[in-house]
């Protein structure tokens, strides 16, 4: 939360971001190198989130959104009202050509999309290009009544109410509420439109009012930064404030060239090999027409990232894209660039099929074996033979029964039929 405070000759107006709870136990300040001073206490009090104002930042799509205005997409997102801490700014983007922002006359203008008397905040920007807003909140408890101008878009929903809270503040200390802050290194990102980097300092209120969210990363740190960069550490926390710092301040519409030379080194001396602010600086120097230390941080960006490293590619297009004569140290990058590890040794190759093999024929067997084929061949003969002969005599022998003289009661001779004993069976 920033605090007006006491300007410093050749610097920004000295400001603190202050973090308190209702109940204050106590609070520590600690001085920065930026024109910050930080009071710190444990934590956000619960009235204020229960009241909706628990960021000094919000955007008009509504919790998680990307801030995007736009009656192409899901218009409901804005029939919440946007809820706003005093100091707070609600963040606005689209494509230039395609959207506006306009402040309603009152509330019944804006239920029937009536223009009359409504005021431009922010028009449609260059066709095509990436375009942003940030309405900040001033006045305390009062609701403004916003909408875009191009015919139909209101009537298709395009419209949303922000609500400024009348007591909570990301400015007032002394409040009895409790303070709010931005505290998610995600929600800049989001404001800056990562990876064009191309929103959120449209102009210089808007350019304030991101700087002022950017510096109060830098007490929740690591924390802040871990939802963009999950083994984010405290030095990396602080490096990445810094470095977003010095792109805002040399990317606003009134460049501040030496700030941002200062915010960029202060940086690099929270993590030396901060790969995206020495790229960041190199662009600096680009702008300002600084050839030597263009060339010289080029050096220590390969040293330090790597020819291959994302931010040596974008370096070489920014020496590309200078205003005046000046090269990339592209040998000299390749130089210092450690060879490639030698390859490994190529894998033997593989062992060739056995042969088929050879079908067996009589001329490859040894005499012992062919005698042994033979043998047991007529043996198999042999057994044949013997079941077959076996098989004919006992059906020849049920055919033919054998006589036998029986005495009958009558005294009269009587032949019976007696069958054959079984091969090999006594007599019956």
């Amino acid at each position: 939360v920033i605090q007006p405070g006491t300007s410093q000759a050749g610097r920004p107006e000295l400001k603190s971001c202050t973090f308190s709870t209702t109940s204050l136990a106590f609070a520590s300040t600690f001085a920065y190198p930026e024109p910050y001073t930080v009071t710190s206490t444990t934590a956000i009090a619960t009235a204020t989130m229960a009241r909706g104002y628990q960021l000094a930042a919000a955007v008009v799509d509504g919790a998680g959104g990307t801030g995007q205005w736009s009656h192409f997409a899901d218009t409901t997102r804005y029939e919440m009202p946007v809820r706003c801490a005093i100091g707070g700014f609600v963040f606005f983007s689209w494509t230039g050509g395609q959207h506006d922002v306009v402040l309603m006359r009152d509330q019944q203008a804006y239920e029937q999309c009536d223009f009359e008397g409504s005021t431009t905040l922010a028009d449609v920007g260059q066709a095509g290009s990436a375009q942003s807003y940030s309405y900040v909140c001033t006045e305390p408890g009062e609701t403004a009544f916003l909408s875009c101008s191009i015919p139909g878009h209101c009537l298709s929903g395009q419209k949303v109410e922000v609500h400024t809270s009348s007591s909570v503040s990301v400015d007032d200390a002394s409040s009895s509420m409790a303070a709010v802050h931005a505290q998610s290194l995600r929600d800049v990102m989001t404001v800056l439109n990562h990876p064009y980097m191309n929103t959120g300092y449209a102009t210089e209120a808007q350019a304030n009012a991101t700087l002022e969210a950017i510096w109060c990363l830098k007490v929740h740190c690591p924390q802040s930064a871990q939802d963009w960069d999950a083994v984010a550490t405290t030095a990396s926390c602080k490096a990445d404030v810094h470095n977003l710092a010095g792109f805002v301040s040399r990317s606003r519409p009134r460049p501040q060239f030496q700030h941002a030379e200062r915010y960029y080194h202060e940086a690099l001396e929270f993590e030396p090999h901060h790969c995206p602010s020495l790229e960041y600086l190199i662009e600096l120097y680009l702008a300002v027409g600084n050839a030597t230390a263009a060339v010289s941080t080029a050096l220590r960006l390969c040293s330090s990232c790597g020819l291959e490293a994302p931010e040596a590619q974008l370096a070489q297009a920014a020496f590309s894209g200078a205003a005046f004569d000046v090269s990339f140290p592209l040998a000299e990058c390749i130089a210092m660039t450690p060879p490639p590890p030698p390859l490994p040794p190529p894998s033997p190759p593989p062992l060739p099929p056995p042969p088929p093999s050879a079908p067996i024929s009589s001329s490859s067997l040894p005499a012992g074996a062919i005698a042994g084929i033979c043998v047991g061949a007529m043996a198999v003969l042999f057994v044949a033979a013997f079941v077959a002969f076996y098989k004919c005599f006992r059906k020849k022998n049920k055919a033919a029964p054998k006589n036998k003289e029986i005495a009958t009661t009558s005294g009269l001779p009587h032949i019976e039929q007696t069958p054959v004993a079984s091969f090999g069976a006594g007599s019956a």
